[in-house]
């Protein structure tokens, strides 16, 4: 999607004023081609974008740190002016690292996370984009696109100190609940602008949503009766840098699925992100598995530093283009890759995938034909054009309710160095592809529910189709107008349900994909794994 043209970047070209707020890299992805270098500076854009790194020395201009982006000098003069700070707040809400309040702070083994929103930082965003962005857009006359990316709930949900090693309350409890309210604060802040300037308001459309959903994080359990994973990589006790305790035993480890697949495959692992002294046989450090060069007693293993491993006896290039698979931890699911794309190794991955208690879909690269038990990546559109390499599987993992079929009380398994009971997402889950979203404006229906299918692929479609702005697309991924929310337009037709299932494993399991196709769109609901004969509608979400 970083080849496509953004929607800040055709109205800027169309004569609109442009400003993005938020998390660094999301906020500069929202105008890319205007995130130049100039030496080892970034160039002033023509689009405002303030981020985490904005630090501006009104005394000296050139003297940026070198991840601020230049902002315009009028800007500058009226945040001086009204006494607004030209350094973005950390996320520490003034207090130290390792302190509670500190909603950039995760914890650590056996230490909670975070017990506060991301206030300070979030409130100084909203004051800068009222008091200062908006104000200049309109004294200019032209008309304005802005997004404002809110760090709150996910900086929160992610990093919450509520539930330490537990599932309940997981991202459900009172710092989750305080960091969605900080994330209304902001929204609130930005309606009661728009109600002050009652002429803007008349002209203006705001569209909210969330970029995915949430799940509390389970390292250990996999269905909400407390049933524990029995996979090799959990029966045994992991230690950190300092000596301490990282992962006890019965929980998963971060890079469990590398181990894993190591093991079952009886080949060595290398850490992909820690290289090895001058003159080890491999670029990488390898990661013990208490096999028998190893010294280490038995029941003390390694783990990848940041999940992603390196599987091969040998692997001699930086590239790691010699192993025998590449697995990138990734949250919710992983990603394996073959570098020498052998049909063989994929198949005796997805054999050893099966016998993993955890897993809960599997999709394999469609070069490599139907294998049994799997669906192909091109099912989840992740066969196209794109330069990267694309992985040869894609491995789901377990996602369960605490109340059965209540997707606000989801977990699942998520290979992160987040604790069990923090908050992730990445996975296949309905509680992950289920958000929240809502539009208001002069442009879209009053008080109508939008029962059709609708994804975040969509909201630039019809944004632009509302401010008249022509899009063409270089990829086939482009979502759909929203027509049936916008003022009058016929209502949303009902949209066809199409779980694709496939063949069964030699242990019956199968791979089940729910999915719904409107206005010539497939969204996707969830994935999990059946030995049932009979696939229900709520297979996934009901367990």
């Amino acid at each position: 999607y970083l080849n496509e043209q953004t929607l800040l970047e055709a109205a800027r070209l169309k004569g609109y004023s442009t400003a993005a707020f938020g998390k660094i890299g999301p906020a500069a992805i929202q105008d890319i081609r205007q995130v130049t270098a100039q030496g080892e500076r970034f160039g002033a854009p023509q689009t405002i974008i303030i981020d985490d790194a904005t630090a501006y020395n009104v005394y000296d201009p050139n003297n940026l740190a070198p991840q601020s982006i230049p902002l315009p000098e009028a800007l500058v003069q009226r945040m001086v002016k009204l006494n607004i700070p030209l350094e973005t707040p950390g996320r520490n809400n003034g207090f130290g690292d390792k302190s509670p309040y500190n909603n950039g702070y995760g914890g650590g083994p056996g230490k909670p996370g975070t017990l506060r929103p991301n206030s300070l930082q979030q409130a100084w965003m909203a004051d800068v984009a009222t008091r200062a962005v908006l104000p200049m857009f309109v004294e200019s006359g032209k008309p304005f696109v802005m997004l404002f990316w809110s760090r709150d709930p996910d900086a929160t949900q992610h990093n919450n100190g509520d539930s330490l090693n537990q599932l309940s309350p997981g991202i459900n409890g009172p710092t989750s609940v305080a960091g969605v309210r900080n994330a209304d604060r902001t929204l609130q802040a930005l309606l009661e602008w728009l109600d002050k300037n009652p002429e803007v308001k008349a002209q203006t459309d705001i569209f909210v949503t969330s970029d995915h959903g949430f799940s509390t994080i389970s390292r250990r359990e996999l269905d909400r009766t407390g049933m524990a994973t029995k996979a090799p990589s959990a029966q045994h006790v992991y230690y950190g840098a300092n000596g301490e305790v990282d992962t006890p035993k019965g929980s998963l480890p971060y890079g469990f699925l590398a181990i894993d697949l190591a093991w079952a495959l009886q080949t060595k692992l290398w850490d992909a992100d820690v290289l090895a002294p001058a003159g080890s046989r491999s670029p990488y450090k390898q990661v013990k598995l208490a096999t028998d060069e190893f010294s280490a007693p038995l029941d003390v293993w390694e783990r990848p530093s940041h999940g992603n491993g390196f599987l091969g006896q040998n692997v001699r290039k930086l590239d790691g283009s010699d192993a025998m698979a590449i697995v990138a931890a990734n949250g919710g699911s992983d990603l394996v890759y073959v570098p020498n794309q052998s049909a063989e190794t994929v198949q005796r991955i997805v054999n050893a995938l099966f016998k993993l208690d955890y897993v809960d879909g599997i999709f394999v690269d469609d070069k490599y034909g139907k294998l049994a038990g799997t669906l192909p990546l091109s099912s989840l559109d992740l066969v196209g054009s794109g330069k990267l390499p694309r992985p040869a599987i894609v491995v789901g993992f377990k996602a369960f309710y605490l109340n059965g079929g209540n997707v606000m009380q989801g977990a699942h398994i998520s290979d992160t160095p987040l604790q069990e009971g923090q908050g992730n997402h990445g996975g296949f889950g309905r509680e992950v592809t289920w958000n929240n979203m809502a539009a208001i404006g002069p442009d879209f229906k009053n008080g109508y529910l939008d029962k059709a299918p609708v994804a975040n692929s969509d909201i630039v479609p019809t944004l632009a189709k509302i401010l008249g702005l022509e899009m063409p697309s270089n990829g086939k991924l482009r979502g759909r107008v929203l027509e049936e929310s916008l003022a009058g337009r016929p209502a949303a037709g009902a949209p066809v349900a199409k779980p694709e299932v496939s063949e069964p494993a030699e242990s019956g399991s199968r791979t089940v994909l729910f999915m719904q196709e409107y206005g010539g769109q497939r969204y996707f609901d969830a994935v999990c794994m059946t030995s049932a004969k009979t696939i229900e509608p709520e297979l996934c979400t009901k367990r």
